[in-house]
Formats: C-alpha cells, sequence, structure tokens
C-alpha cells in the first residue's frame, strides 16, 4: 500500500475508534502480515509509545468489527497466525448511514435503528444487545426479539453459538433454531456485511421502477414487496451478488410482504401483473416461471451501474448522443458480453452515430471490443466483435477522490459544530448552527444540503465499489482478489490530506 492510502484508512479508524486503533492499523497497513509477537514489538518501538493494553483493546475492537484477518501458514507454525488488516472493510464506516437507510425503508424504523447499534458494537452477547437495544428505545423484550428474529431471517443478523470459538462456520446458528429456543445467553449476533451490500442494492432498483408508466400506480409497492419477499420467504443460497442468488417467490408471498395500509386495492391478479411489467421492464432481471418469480443477482449490479453511466457518459461524451443509448443496451442486456449484431439490430436507425458511439466509448475505456479479429476500430457489420461494459473503469472514473477528501472533511466540520450546538444549549446559548444559518440568510442550510447531497453521492459510489469487489471475488473465488483488484488504489492516484488536515 502507498503512504496515501494508509493516511486514507488511518483517518477512517482513528474517526471510528480513536487514537489508539488508527495507530495500530496503520502499523498493520505499513507492515502487511506479521505475527502478534512482532506487532507487539513494533507498537512498543512507535513514537509515541503504544502501550500493550492498548494494542490488545484494539486488536479485540477489530476482531468485534471483522477488521482483523488471521492466516496460518505451515512451515511457520511456530509464529502462529498472521494478522492483516481488512481494507475493505475499513471502507464500510463510510457507508453505514446509507445502509441504515436502505433497511429502513425495507424493514421499519425499529430495524434500522437495531442495525445501526449492532454495527456500532460489532460482535455481541445477544443478551447484552438485546438490554441495550430495549434500554435504547425502551422496547418490550416481545418487540425486540421480533425484531431480532426478522433480520436473522433476512441474514442481515447472524447467530453464533458462544461455545464455540474458532470455526466461524460452524458457529452460525440457524434461525429457526433461534426462533424454537431463544435462549440469548448462548448467542452471539453479528452483522452479515455481505447481506447487508444485497439489502442496500436491492432498495437502490427501486428507481428503475418507480412512476414508471408501464407499471400501476403500486408498482413501487409491489417491488419492494418483491424485495422484502425474496429476502424473507426463501433461504438464499449464498450470501454474495451471483445469478442463482434468490430463490423463487409468489405473488401471494409478494403481497404478504406488503404493508397493510397499502394493500388497499390489491389483489393477487394484480400484484401479478406487476410483477410481469417488472419482467419486461428490463431484460433478464426478473425470471417468471409458471408464476415463479426469481431475482438475477447478476442483473442488479448492471442496474444499479446505469444511473453512474449516465453521470459519467453527460461530463465526458455531451457531444455523442448515441453513447447513452448504447450503454443503455449493453447494461440492461442479461449477457456480460453483446454480440455487435444485437446492437445493430436494436439501434439501425443511424449506423454511422453508432459506430461514433461505440469508438468513443472504447477509447475512454468504458467497453472493451472481444473477437476472433482484432480491428483499431468498430465497423457496421462486423458481427464477430463481441462488446463488453468495463464495470471497473467506470466506478473508477466515478469514484473520484475529491469527494472523498470533502467527505471527511464537512463531517469533521459537522461533527465540531455539533459538539459546539450540544455545549450551547447546555448554557442556553444559540446554537453555532442556527448563528450561521441567521447570519447567511438561510445560506447556512442551503450549503449544508449541498454537503449532505455530495456526500450521499460519494457513499454510492463507495459502496458500488465495495460491492463489485466483493462480487468479483464470489465469482472469482480467489482470497487474493483485493490484493489484485485493490479499492483503495482508485483514490492513490491523487493527493489526499496529511493526517492533521
Amino acid at each position: 500500500m502507498t503512504d496515501t492510502e494508509i493516511v486514507l484508512v488511518h483517518v477512517i479508524m482513528e474517526r471510528h475508534f480513536g487514537v489508539y486503533p488508527a495507530a495500530v492499523s496503520k502499523i498493520l497497513l505499513e507492515t502487511g502480515e506479521m505475527p502478534l509477537k512482532e506487532l507487539y514489538r513494533r507498537t512498543s518501538q512507535h513514537s509515541p509509545r503504544i502501550p500493550s493494553k492498548a494494542v490488545k483493546e484494539s486488536l479485540q475492537l477489530f476482531s468485534q468489527h471483522n477488521l482483523l484477518l488471521l492466516h496460518v501458514y505451515p512451515e511457520l507454525v511456530e509464529d502462529g497466525p498472521y494478522l492483516s488488516f481488512d481494507v475493505s472493510r475499513a471502507f464500510f464506516f463510510l457507508i453505514e448511514p446509507s445502509m441504515c437507510y436502505a433497511v429502513e425503508e425495507l424493514f421499519g424504523d425499529e430495524a434500522a435503528r437495531a442495525v445501526a447499534l449492532l454495527l456500532g458494537m460489532g460482535t455481541t452477547p445477544a443478551e447484552d444487545f438485546m438490554a441495550e437495544f430495549e434500554q435504547d428505545g425502551k422496547a418490550s423484550r416481545s418487540i425486540s426479539e421480533k425484531i431480532v428474529f426478522e433480520l436473522l431471517r433476512a441474514r442481515v443478523f447472524t447467530a453464533l453459538d458462544v461455545a464455540m470459538k474458532y470455526d466461524s462456520d460452524d458457529r452460525e446458528v440457524g434461525v429457526e433454531m433461534v426462533v424454537r429456543k431463544p435462549q440469548w445467553s448462548k448467542y452471539a449476533l453479528q452483522i452479515n456485511v455481505s447481506r447487508l451490500f444485497v439489502v442496500f442494492i436491492l432498495y437502490l432498483t427501486q428507481s428503475k421502477v418507480e412512476n414508471d408508466p408501464a407499471l400501476g400506480p403500486v408498482g413501487l409497492e409491489v417491488f419492494l414487496g418483491l424485495c422484502r419477499a425474496s429476502l424473507l420467504c426463501a433461504p438464499l443460497r449464498t450470501n454474495f451478488i451471483c445469478e442463482d442468488l434468490f430463490l423463487p417467490v409468489t405473488a401471494t408471498d409478494v403481497l404478504n410482504n406488503v404493508p397493510e395500509n397499502s394493500q388497499e386495492g390489491m389483489e393477487t391478479h394484480v400484484v401479478e401483473a406487476n410483477l410481469d411489467g417488472i419482467a419486461n421492464l428490463i431484460d433478464g432481471f426478473l425470471d417468471n416461471s409458471d408464476k415463479h418469480y426469481t431475482l438475477r443477482g447478476t442483473k442488479l449490479l448492471g442496474m444499479w451501474a446505469e444511473h453512474f453511466v449516465y453521470e459519467i457518459l453527460r461530463a465526458d461524451l455531451p457531444h455523442v448522443p448515441m453513447a447513452r443509448p448504447v450503454m443503455q443496451f449493453l447494461t440492461r442486456n442479461s449477457k456480460p458480453y453483446v454480440q455487435a449484431k444485437a446492437l445493430e439490430m436494436e439501434l439501425y436507425g443511424n449506423s454511422h452515430a453508432m459506430r461514433y458511439a461505440i469508438n468513443d466509448l472504447c477509447r475512454l475505456g468504458f467497453v472493451d471490443t472481444m473477437g476472433t479479429s482484432h480491428v483499431a476500430s468498430f465497423e457496421p457489420g462486423r458481427t464477430e466483435i463481441f462488446l463488453h461494459v468495463n464495470l471497473p473503469r467506470l466506478y473508477r472514473q466515478k469514484l473520484q477522490f475529491d469527494y472523498c477528501e470533502n467527505v471527511l472533511r464537512c463531517t469533521t466540520a459537522m461533527e465540531t459544530r455539533l459538539a459546539k450546538d450540544a455545549a450551547a444549549r447546555r448554557f442556553g446559548l444559540a446554537s453555532s448552527s442556527s448563528q450561521a444559518a441567521q447570519g447567511a440568510g438561510g445560506d447556512g442550510e442551503v450549503v449544508q444540503q449541498k454537503f449532505e447531497k455530495m456526500e450521499m453521492g460519494f457513499t454510492d459510489a463507495l459502496a458500488f465499489s465495495l460491492l463489485y469487489t466483493r462480487a468479483v471475488s464470489s465469482i472469482t473465488a480467489e482470497d487474493g482478489c483485493r490484493e489484485a483488484f485493490s479499492l483503495v488504489d482508485f483514490f492513490s492516484r491523487n493527493p489526499i490530506p496529511d493526517e492533521q488536515a
């Protein structure tokens, strides 16, 4: 890792956990893998010195939040496990608010509060979590159990057997066992980060069906019901985005997962009509086989990529009107490699404009051409050529560093302002934010809205990057994918503020 990459992660860790954990994470990042004894030796030589107690507490904290990676080398077994730091998990902290918002929209306010609480606590004994959740929101045990059971069924939460210490696969307890015998002292609760990504991206895809004239007035509610049913009614095959991520659900399942206050006028045939409309809206997104509907996991990535594509094309190719239709066809196609002939048949109106658009997209690296012959540019009629959307190149373009820099500075400034506001309220003074808004004639609110919009744009792009990286890892089944396809590499191309900034 470069110095700039390390500083970026160090800033994130310091803001979430404090000075000592941030310093320990920096040492782990600078060195890479190292045995525990070596880590203690380096922290003792650090300036200023990091107490061994602080190192131990930092490692426990990282372990709670799944930030530590352990690897045992047979030839170095006497050294014990080698420790390293999970960089992609560290970036997850920046997008937690967006994740909680998605949970709120799909499962309700209390579920979002539960997710936010467990994200803050890390892997926690279930009894401690339940007590904290009930005290924080004044919820009864029956209500809190109902929420936890729902999140366990959606696999956003994972229950672990506290009697088993090591093998995480064996430690996981099925939700049926927990519901049948909810002895919370025997379990620990953990956030399933991969599954939380699935929930997040499912919710974000609603923008593709919202207010679409091809659907009825209840189209959006049916879509959200489809998301809930797909998450709750059948066990998923895996936590990762893949083609066979979801099992099929019926229109009745979907209707049962629409809130009661939104079910007025809904019948099974109305739900089926809207589901058929969603299936026809985007090719390959929703399979309909004998009235059983199955979401296709890989299509989620393409749908989410579209709005990035349009923003980029508007900025980089404003003079190429055919660029957007070409990219829309490629990203919505169910196949990752699309034959040029299919594109020509779809956009037959102006072959010259289409060729111009494809060549410009290839020049920018957004589209790759593949085929038996290596041609310098795409020509109409070359049916042996296949076109492929280069998603990594797209989000690398989108994920500009100024977003990250502004988010870090903006959030720090807002935290400082909130602290000042709390102190002002304690002493009965006017808050700094209200003074600023009054002094600027309301400009303070406008500035804050711009900051919030900018921050959401950044977290959206970052979430897409993290999710795509996880998808690539699951498809290739390579543990080394993090090194070959590093997220932070995209940030290191630009200067970032030093640690004091």
